[in-house]
């Protein structure tokens, strides 16, 4: 085989191809050689490949300006075969290739890797990565260049549309590419339940881009991640070569490390060509260099044998193109390639062969990744912990504490509701965030702010009565419900809140910081007063004096309701204006404030058989009539305090919203409640 330049010179020729094999015909008159070399499902004879032509001859020989290859000729047995190379046609906004964004790599698993994902899971759910997107042109006339770049953040476990729209963005306004003509484009379905981009008309979403001012072979969206940025993702190219034109773009894949080198882990790499994908996985291991990781996946493309012993890459789907290249692996027959990292201390680059990605000049944007405090809210005196990462920055402050390091956490104290404020500095900017931390005062409680829990009315308070508390600081942020403790009874402690009466810890329904709602403890019984108390966090409140009755009865209403009662009818259905009760039968009231019970009531005890009866007489009226009661006592299951009167509704009774009215040990409930009557 001879390489012939333009002027007619040779400038290569001999009979060992590019990749080193021996150029045979096959018995049917193919072109062939020892390797078996395939491109496009057929024989191939490599001319030049990777810097080097036939017979090992340096390509710059057959690449002079002006003077470049022009013909091929073959000669076997006196016949000569003759072609000639047109090289990748130039044209005004050529097509572009494809850049996507996948999910973890599937297949065998390390050891390494797999300690790498159970790391990589265990991270808070804010852990993020970031990448370049690379906007460049391959040019058959050696002008082939980088013509912008963004930096584009993402969130681990973040979908991948969400991530390529990001990056059709961050493209789109970057001046650098608009003086450039550069437009990103992002073309696909997204995933059920997304919202559909206005240039996406159908297909996997992938990042595409169109450069009517740019003249080459063919637009090619590159990317790099550094080291530990790839966030355990893949990133795929596509569409790489223009086959209508008989054209290839060879691919470089550049890996870099950490100074120390890979950290542990794996890389796992997915060549498509017109034969098919071909996957090889290999574990990286600590202090690994870049040079020694593309040697070892380049080897693995190469592993002989038919099928071969990888079920991902047989013999039959591997084109065996992949070369290393000192830190970066070449591919030459590729239409796309998918590249998953698995080790923190491994990144890449993918990029058009003949354009180092040390060339390009990225200009990464400062960052906040995170600034959290913990917890957000605390009680004056207590302490949060401020928490933050950055990225490219090289100074660090927050308001309120002063210069920090540039990642890092510091515990604050402040008296009152602070907000804080970190800048963070670099080379190419600063970027801002900041967190509030609330501070809530020691508790307070006032005799005016405890009322019985079903007629929000103040008061003498009974044993076993649900009492609410309303307060500053009396219990967390978020409410927290009801709980049983191993026993079976209602906790005494909830949400770091205990209610104290005379010492005595009461069973606690809800705690909130505005409003806790309490059973009062059975053992005031015969009791005059009492001093009640409320602890949260430790931290007690100022005490204040009660006056108990034998009974304080509350009935409970439905909210917002103007009064209806929280009523069941006989059919167990819910009492209302449009659901009212016959007269004659019988209606479930619930209330509390019944006071002492027989047997004595339990603290804190859910209702179960024999129910207890309130030692205290009962009696009801309905509409300013007596009502026939056919059950006074607990309700069942509910907590103990909670009282259930059946009662059947006078035939006498005028229809509509009639008054309601139970009156135990001769005190009343409050006035306004009713009950719906047919």
């Amino acid at each position: 085989m001879r390489l012939i330049r333009q002027d007619g010179s040779i400038c290569a020729s001999g009979s060992t191809d590019a990749m080193g094999g021996t150029i045979q015909i096959d018995s049917s008159g193919t072109l062939v050689t020892s390797n078996g070399s395939m491109y496009s499902g057929s024989p191939v004879a490599w001319g030049c490949y990777n810097g080097k032509c036939l017979n090992g001859m340096d390509i710059s020989a057959c690449n002079q300006p002006g003077n470049i290859i022009s013909t091929v000729t073959v000669t076997c047995d006196g016949l000569v075969g003759v072609d000639h190379v047109l090289n990748c046609p130039q044209e005004f906004n050529p097509p572009s290739s494809s850049l996507g964004f996948g999910g973890v790599p599937a297949g065998p698993v390390s050891a390494s890797q797999s300690a790498y994902r159970k790391a990589e899971s265990a991270k808070a759910a804010g852990a993020s990565g970031s990448f370049d997107v690379i906007a460049t042109v391959q040019a058959g006339n050696g002008s082939t260049r980088a013509l912008c770049s963004a930096d584009v953040p993402f969130q681990n476990g973040e979908d991948s549309a969400s991530i390529i729209l990001r990056s059709r963005d961050a493209l789109n306004n970057n001046p650098a590419c608009s003086a450039r003509t550069v437009t990103a484009i992002a073309r696909g379905v997204l995933p059920p339940g997304g919202s559909r981009a206005e240039d996406s008309p159908g297909g996997d979403l992938r990042l595409f881009i169109s450069a009517p001012g740019i003249n080459g072979s063919q637009l090619f969206p590159g990317l790099h991640t550094g080291p530990g940025q790839s966030g355990r993702s893949c990133f795929v190219v596509n569409g790489l070569g223009v086959p209508v034109l008989n054209s290839i773009t060879i691919t470089r894949v550049t890996l870099e490390t950490l100074t120390g080198g890979a950290a542990s882990g794996g890389i796992t790499m997915t060549e498509t060509t017109d034969l098919g994908n071909c996957t090889v996985s290999i574990p990286t291991s600590v202090g690994q260099n870049p040079t020694q990781i593309a040697t070892a996946l380049a080897g693995a493309f190469h592993v002989p044998g038919i099928p071969g012993p990888n079920p991902l890459c047989p013999s039959d789907k591997n084109a065996r193109d992949i070369t290393a290249d000192g830190p970066s692996l070449i591919a030459v027959a590729a239409r796309g390639l998918k590249v998953c990292v698995e080790d923190p201390g491994v990144g890449f680059a993918i990029l058009p062969e003949e354009l180092p990605l040390g060339s390009i000049s990225l200009s990464h944007p400062v960052r906040v990744l995170s600034f959290v405090a913990n917890p957000q809210t605390i009680i004056a005196g207590d302490s949060a912990t401020l928490t933050w990462t950055t990225e490219n920055a090289t100074d660090v402050t927050i308001t309120n504490v002063g210069p920090v390091a540039l990642n890092g956490s510091i515990t604050v104290k402040p008296p009152v509701d602070t907000v804080y404020t970190i800048n963070a500095l670099g080379t190419s900017g600063d970027a801002d965030a900041f967190v509030l931390v609330r501070v809530i005062q020691a508790p307070s409680i006032a005799v005016a702010g405890i009322v019985n829990a079903a007629s929000y009315t103040g008061g003498p308070i009974s044993p076993g009565e649900l009492v609410t508390i309303f307060g500053k600081g009396i219990g967390p942020a978020t409410g927290v419900g009801l709980q049983l403790d191993p026993s079976g009874l209602v906790t005494t402690s909830l949400g770091g809140v205990r209610v104290l009466f005379d010492g005595i810890p009461a069973p606690i329904v809800y705690a909130q910081s505005t409003q806790t709602t309490v059973v009062v403890p059975y053992e005031l019984a015969g009791k005059t007063q009492t001093q009640m108390t409320l602890e949260y966090k430790g931290r007690l409140s100022n005490s204040v004096t009660l006056p108990v009755s034998a009974t304080s009865p509350g009935l409970f209403t439905i909210p917002g309701s103007g009064g209806q009662g929280a009523i069941l009818n006989q059919n167990g259905s819910v009492n209302s204006s449009a659901n009212p009760a016959d007269k004659g039968s019988i209606v479930s009231l619930f209330g509390t404030g019944a006071g002492q019970t027989n047997p004595p009531g339990l603290d804190g005890k859910p209702a179960t058989a024999p129910l207890p009866k309130p030692v205290a007489s009962v009696s009801v009226k309905i509409g300013g009539m007596d009502a026939e009661i056919l059950y006074e006592g607990a309700a069942p299951t509910l907590v103990a305090g909670v009282i259930q009167v059946n009662a059947r509704i006078p035939a006498g009774v005028s229809s509509g919203n009639v008054p309601v009215v139970v009156t135990i040990g001769g005190t009343t409930s409050q006035d306004g409640v009713t009950v719906a009557v047919k």
